[in-house]
């Protein structure tokens, strides 16, 4: 709801908070401010409402679930929502941009009201309204919309704030075979037993592409612990002897460095699995988690012992993606599964390094596709309750432009597990696509979260922070990402593209001549040559552009036309290049292509026009 601003010196009603230019009138869930009246649902009114409370603290998301949802399951991502709700009607009842970010994200923290902000004058200074006017508005909304007290004991007190849940990173086992050949052994159990552990509710776990990052590292506990931010570690060794296995594994407190738990298994590796479930039940009881029925630790059904050992070194090469590693990982599932055709991970598992071959052009995308088919219904009708195998189908449905049914796999998905990477990776995207950006970014923040040292979440969170305009934040994660990985040769690009959103042209100048040739250099070129004001140089890099054939084409001509506010030519260019895609052969790029358009930062200037919501995805 958007209206009409009041004017100035309305009187305030009883019970309504002053807080800058804004009034918060609680018992009606109204926000009101220069750009006009809000109408906030109730919990998104809550939830700001805890902010100005602990104006001045980092609140987590832990507390913010047990204050606003006490008692009841709530999984992150109606979290998510409500912050990005509250953030979109600050803008609006602000009426300014830089409203949104009253709210400040931090990492791997928490949320906080933005400090800067505050010391600008635009919040409030500390004192305004006293912790009591606040509990009493609380107990306000509390009554109207009748929660849980109407039925419970007498005791009105809030409940307190549920404590942080244990944290915790599971290290790639060493391996200590006699020749040291069975290193994707040891590394597929801490995996598994990583896995395993995520399904625990009330246990946050670190991904792999982070834990695994200190391989083969001289790095002490207290250092990890600090690096990941976790107060846990579990760490231990594998020792392969023809059929026989031991495996020992110790817990470790992160602040003392001193041992939990440890424990010593000998065991047959047909009874592996079980080795896998008992560790990751100890770790549970050691942090004083009750494990759940519902929780999925189980050893699930008994695995030959053979296939078990390929599906593990399947997946140590689908991860290592050294050259050649991909067919060598689909050869390893492929042996799997003639050993247990039964075996659904390794189906789901096949169907992820067929996508990957495909985007690498490593394999062609008519045979990858029908051969990814055949891999995802296979790991459905074999285990319907496996996230990876919701999510591969998921992909291979929006490649081929089915997004209903892609959308339908993505829900269940995220219900069997809203944490897991490719559930994020997917959740993300259907944000973006359908406008929510804010969400969207909330949601690879949560990402970096749980996978903080991995070079392509915090890439993608660089992405994600330029796609809603914050670009100094998006300078200093790219930073962060190319240190992560120096190696990675699309940071170049990147790094001209912020320093033209930043208005740095001299900078940008500087970097982008030394891209090799192609339509990005041009396009960045064009973009800078015209804000420099030099036309010449300008027009010749946009006739490159314009003489090109590719499918990329109308879409950096949209982004140019749009940074120079050239509205009608930029959507002229979008219509083009949409025009292009429905007339084209379906392919596995085209629906990435598609996404480009919501993806793309260039293409801000555009979002306030009425035209653009043709272009978004009307899904939920």
């Amino acid at each position: 709801m958007h209206s009409v601003p009041e004017a100035a010196g309305a009187a305030l009603k009883p019970g309504s908070l002053l807080f800058g230019t804004l009034r918060i009138d609680p018992a009606a869930g109204e926000l009101v401010g220069p750009g006009g009246r809000e109408q906030l649902d109730p919990k998104v009114m809550q939830v700001l409402l805890q902010f100005l409370d602990r104006r001045d603290e980092i609140i987590t998301r832990d507390e913010l679930l047990a204050a606003v949802w006490p008692g009841a399951i709530v999984t992150n991502d109606v979290l998510s929502r409500c912050i990005y709700q509250l953030r979109v009607h600050l803008q609006r009842a602000g009426g300014d941009e830089r409203y949104k970010s009253l709210l400040e994200t931090l990492p791997k923290r928490g949320y906080r009201l933005n400090r800067e902000l505050a010391a600008e004058g635009a919040l409030p200074a500390r004192g305004r309204w006293p912790r009591r006017s606040i509990a009493v508005v609380i107990g306000l909304i509390v009554t109207a919309f009748g929660l849980w007290w109407a039925t419970s004991s007498r005791d009105t007190r809030e409940p307190a704030p549920a404590p942080p849940a244990p944290s915790i990173a599971v290290l790639a086992f060493a391996d200590m075979s006699e020749g040291r050949d069975h290193e994707y052994f040891a590394d597929g159990i801490s995996e598994e037993i990583l896995n395993l552990l995520t399904r625990i509710p009330g246990l946050s776990v670190v991904a792999r592409t982070s834990s695994f990052s200190f391989k083969g590292k001289d790095a002490d506990i207290a250092t990890i612990g600090k690096a990941l931010d976790v107060g846990y570690v579990l760490e231990g060794s594998v020792r392969r002897s023809g059929d026989q296995v031991r495996v020992t594994t110790q817990l470790v407190d992160t602040t003392t460095s001193t041992h939990i738990w440890s424990e010593t298994y000998d065991r047959a590796i047909d009874d592996l699995l079980t080795v896998q479930t008992e560790i990751a039940a100890s770790v549970a009881r050691s942090l004083k988690i009750t494990l759940a029925e519902s929780s999925g630790i189980s050893a699930g059904r008994a695995v030959n012992p053979d296939a078990y050992g390929h599906f593990l070194h399947a997946r140590f090469l689908h991860n290592r993606r050294s050259p050649g590693d991909l067919a060598t990982a689909e050869a390893h599932f492929r042996r799997a599964l003639e050993i247990d055709p039964d075996f659904a991970p390794a189906w789901a598992g096949l169907a992820g390094t067929l996508l990957v071959r495909i985007f690498e052009d490593d394999l062609d995308s008519t045979v990858g596709l029908e051969w990814m088919g055949e891999a995802v219904t296979r790991a459905l009708t074999l285990d319907p309750s496996l996230p990876e195998a919701q999510m591969r189908a998921s992909h291979y449905h929006f490649h081929f432009g089915n997004l209903e049914q892609a959308l339908q796999h993505w829900h269940k998905a995220k219900a069997l597990d809203p944490d897991n990477a490719l559930v994020l990776g997917g959740s993300a995207t259907v944000a973006i696509a359908r406008g929510d950006y804010e969400q969207g970014l909330e949601l690879q923040l949560r990402a970096a979260e749980l996978d903080p040292l991995n070079p392509t979440v915090r890439g993608n969170l660089s992405h994600f922070l330029a796609r809603v305009g914050r670009y100094e934040e998006a300078a200093r994660e790219l930073q962060r990402t190319k240190e992560l990985n120096p190696a990675r040769a699309d940071l170049a690009i990147a790094e001209g593209q912020l320093l033209i959103l930043r208005g740095r042209f001299g900078e940008a100048l500087a970097v982008v001549s030394q891209w090799p040739e192609g339509p990005d250099r041009e396009q960045a070129l064009a973009l800078i040559y015209r804000a420099l004001g030099r036309a010449d140089e300008a027009n010749a890099e946009m006739q490159k552009l314009l003489g090109r054939n590719d499918q990329q084409r109308a879409r950096r001509l949209a982004e140019i036309h749009a940074q120079h506010d050239e509205i009608d030519e930029a959507f002229a260019w979008v219509a083009v290049a949409q025009e292009a895609e429905r007339a084209a052969t379906l392919t596995p790029g085209s629906a990435i292509r598609a996404l480009e358009f919501a993806i793309s930062p260039f293409l801000r200037p555009l979002h306030d026009d009425p035209r653009w919501q043709r272009y978004l995805w009307k899904v939920e």
